[in-house]
């Protein structure tokens, strides 16, 4: 088997990398062959036992397919003989626990982004565990999973080891794959679609500001069937045509058919879906029709992994999407290592602009932005960080397309800020109707009662003791918002705030306590309430006070005398989640990675913070030693954990000095032009006219730091000071 010289590189270096490590990623775009990198190794080992892995009996069978065409022979009697095959699904049927009997000397996942699915990804963690010594081979065009919190695969399973990594712009660089033609617009807007531009543009309200948006893009190239008519490259050619679902397929194929006619009325349609993993008659005649028609696919999901057809012209994408993965699937199914065809890419429903809004997102965020990133949002932004996404990917546009695209994105700015000042006017009225209705019930509470309401008072099912309390006290600190002081003042709502004595409060919770011991003969449970008092958190803060050694011995005895034992009790949450953890352990015989749930807890995080404690000093000589007995190495997981992080702080601060390089560029760019970039503009493979651009909006929302401010007015840049207050 003879690789290409791509493949070549990326082989020798997995090699190279297997002799100091188990486990190595092979990162790389569809279509540029990753299978073959695969069956070279599995040429190469056959008297290894070899596991094959991958999401589907298709890219299965189309291994076996690849290996029968190349040696013209059954596989198994050309290189297979030792390599066994099976769906990562597979591994949870009960059918298959033999793969769990066998000493693998090699795994080979494909498509291993997939492994991290809840349905299987336990199984897969119970095999790597049983095979300690194999080698670990993955394949995928990328090893994040955007729809999963961004986790990295490539980082989970394979600790980082990457024998390749780059993504398509990098492969049309370098001359791997061909770079396409890349048609672009909305056909959703240019056909007048009134439910749709609504969702789009919120603000369009009227029938005059559809019709002004649907001008604006017809004006600028957007029409479908002039497109067809410049860029249809082959008017009997073959193209894939991507849709939602089953019924986006039915509602499409007339409309496809009715563009597409007056090229060629010869048109024959196909549909597969993404039902089972056999090829279907659709799937099959497809492939083999070789008439002088128009031959369209229209499908799925079953062609966005592994499956590849020759002789392609283009595709239609007709199935909007935010996943990155989902886009550069797609246009893979055209793209072939070492094909001179330039196809075409008609993206109908404007992915390119959700594809680079979604890599754009957190590019230039300040760090004190980047600090408060929800957990959610900061695992997006790490994988940003680490995903090696280009900004934007360099088609062969049509002028067209860039049209569009500028216009997708002003319309976008236009549009969505009056949209958001009209919101925000809504949600501050809702928010005024609430906080009144807070003040009525306090006003009604004093006209019942004849006075004002205590901390622990109630207005039938509100606490509206705990409101008035907080308004109270967040006035006193000069933390109230004015509109809310002045809603309070006019409803002459005393603000009177009196400091409560500590010790009083201590014993009226402890009255409290005694009341409820004498009730219920027993202590009250965590978060258990009794009188709208919580005494069970009250109960847990006094045993955090002993511990610390600052519980009085007046107050110890009280609290003893009511049957609190300040020697036990203290770690019953954390007894309960090792408990969970040691059945996860046993069960799968592995420690959970960082996300990781089981029976409701996040046994990953929780294990990740008591190896942290450990390494720190503050875990428990007893609890460190209950980890120790089940034969797991704290020192060795700690000293790994370690090393992990500083290698992603060292990637981070390298990546942190993207804003420096791109401020360099400008620098040089003004020098030698004597001039700004203009809109779009690029210098040195960069767009500064972007970034530059988003500098500005930046400065528009108060959000750019006031260092990178003076530093590109040192250069020249001038800022509209009509800034947002």
């Amino acid at each position: 088997m003879k690789l290409k010289p791509h493949n070549q590189e990326t082989y020798d270096n997995l090699l190279e990398m297997l002799k100091r490590e188990n486990r190595v990623a092979c990162v790389q775009p569809t279509g540029t062959g990753k299978s073959y990198i695969a069956l070279e190794f599995i040429e190469d080992h056959t008297d290894k036992q070899v596991l094959l892995l991958a999401p589907t009996d298709i890219i299965l069978n189309q291994f076996k397919e690849t290996v029968e065409e190349i040696f013209h022979k059954d596989a198994n009697e050309a290189i297979m003989k030792n390599t066994t095959t099976a769906k990562y699904l597979d591994l949870s049927l009960k059918g298959f626990q033999y793969i769990f009997d066998v000493k693998w000397d090699v795994i080979i996942m494909d498509e291993f982004h997939r492994t991290g699915a809840s349905v299987w990804n336990q199984f897969i963690d119970k095999l790597i565990s049983m095979n300690p010594d194999a080698k670990l081979i993955g394949l995928s065009a990328t090893p994040i999973r955007f729809l999963d919190d961004y986790r990295n695969m490539g980082e989970e399973i394979f600790h980082g080891n990457y024998a390749c990594h780059y993504n398509v712009n990098d492969a049309w660089k370098r001359g791997i794959l061909p770079i396409p033609k890349y048609v672009l617009t909305d056909y959703r807007i240019t056909e007048g679609t009134e439910d749709y531009i609504r969702n789009r543009y919120p603000y369009a309200t009227t029938k005059e500001r559809i019709d002004w948006i649907v001008k604006q893009y017809l004006e600028n190239g957007g029409n479908i069937h002039q497109i067809l008519k410049e860029h249809l490259p082959n008017k009997n050619g073959k193209y894939i045509v991507f849709c939602s679902d089953s019924a986006h397929i039915k509602k499409m194929r007339p409309v496809v058919k009715g563009w597409l006619e007056p090229f060629n009325p010869k048109i024959h349609m196909y549909t597969t879906l993404s039902m089972d993993d056999e090829p279907d008659a659709g799937l099959l005649a497809f492939k083999n029709d070789n008439s002088e028609s128009i031959r369209l696919l229209f499908c799925v999901e079953r062609l966005n992994e592994g499956l590849h057809l020759s002789n392609l012209d283009g595709i239609f994408m007709l199935r909007p999407t935010t996943s990155p993965i989902i886009y550069l699937q797609q246009m893979g199914r055209v793209l072939n290592a070492g094909s001179t065809k330039q196809v075409v890419i008609f993206d109908l429903v404007n992915n390119f602009s959700e594809y680079k809004r979604t890599v754009l997102r957190y590019r230039d965020m300040t760090d004190e932005e980047i600090e408060n990133l929800s957990p959610k949002e900061r695992a997006e932004y790490n994988s940003y960080k680490e995903g090696k996404y280009d900004e934007f990917l360099k088609f062969d546009f049509v002028q067209n397309s860039n049209n569009i695209c500028d216009l997708f994105d002003k319309l976008d700015r236009q549009l969505n800020e009056m949209y958001k000042l009209e919101k925000e006017k809504e949600k501050k009225k809702i928010r005024e109707t609430k906080y009144l209705q807070m003040i009525n019930m306090t006003l009604d509470y004093y006209r019942l009662h004849k006075k004002w309401p205590s901390r622990s008072s109630m207005y039938g099912s509100n606490l509206i003791g705990k409101w008035y309390f907080k308004q109270k006290y967040l006035y006193h600190h000069d933390l109230l918002e004015k509109w809310k002081i002045s809603l309070l003042k006019e409803n002459h709502i005393s603000l009177e705030y009196v400091l409560p004595d500590i010790e009083e409060s201590w014993y009226f919770h402890y009255d409290l306590l005694d009341e409820f011991v004498e009730v219920y003969q027993r202590l009250p449970k965590l978060r258990e309430e009794y009188k709208n008092v919580n005494l069970g958190y009250w109960l847990k803060s006094q045993k955090r006070s002993y511990k610390r050694g600052i519980l009085s011995d007046e107050k110890i005895k009280l609290l003893e005398s009511l049957g609190v034992n300040f020697h036990s009790g203290l770690n019953e949450q954390w007894d309960e989640f090792f408990n969970t953890f040691s059945e996860y352990f046993k069960t799968f015989n592995v420690i959970p990675t960082v996300t990781t749930k089981y029976k409701d807890i996040d046994m990953g995080s929780w294990f990740r913070r008591q190896l942290i404690k450990y390494g720190e000093g503050k875990l428990d000589d007893s609890q460190a030693n209950m980890f120790k007995e089940m034969g797991i190495d704290l020192d060795l997981l700690y000293k790994k954990y370690i090393e992990k992080k500083e290698k992603t702080s060292r990637n981070n601060h390298k990546r942190n000095n993207d804003w420096n390089y791109r401020f360099e560029l400008l620098n040089k760019f003004i020098v030698l032009n004597h001039r700004e970039p203009v809109s779009n503009e690029t210098f040195e493979n960069v767009n500064l006219g972007a970034w530059l651009y988003h500098q500005r909006r930046l400065y528009k929302n108060n959000s750019l730091r006031k260092d990178r401010q003076d530093k590109l007015e040192s250069i020249g840049v001038v800022f509209d000071d009509n800034k947002k207050e």
